[in-house]
């Protein structure tokens, strides 16, 4: 087993969508020999009553994104935010194994009006 790290530099998240929306944050790198995954994510200035999720999505070309999947619980409080366990990213309708690219980013959403929020993370990824 190996592992690699995707760096999401810091970032100004807005919405307004009552609805999921991801936002990209890395470009797209093979998934070839991904298990598993864990988002370290620090949130600052967080208004509006934005919710945010770690999240991944998944394509087999670069210009045909598919679903997006989160990756742990959805953050709601400024702070760093460093999860005990990993998220398998291999079964299920989230299986990056049946996609050739995978890119990391944030889902995100309000109840009402517009939120944001600054946030910067670091995925831990565990290879095969």
């Amino acid at each position: 087993m190996g592992n690699r790290t995707a760096n999401l530099g810091w970032t100004t998240l807005i919405t307004a969508s009552t609805s999921d929306v991801f936002i990209p944050a890395s470009g797209w790198m093979s998934t070839a020999g991904f298990r598993q995954f864990r988002p370290v994510v620090e949130i600052a200035d967080r208004t509006g009553g934005i919710d945010v999720t770690p999240a991944y999505q998944v394509a087999n070309t670069y210009d045909d994104p598919q679903a997006f999947h989160g990756m742990g619980a959805t953050l709601t409080s400024d702070g760093y935010h460093f999860p005990a366990a990993y998220t398998d990213p291999t079964s299920g309708t989230s299986n990056v194994t049946e996609f050739q690219l995978v890119r990391f980013g944030y889902k995100v959403s309000v109840a009402s009006g517009t939120g944001h929020a600054r946030v910067a993370a670091s995925v831990q990824i565990v290879t095969e």
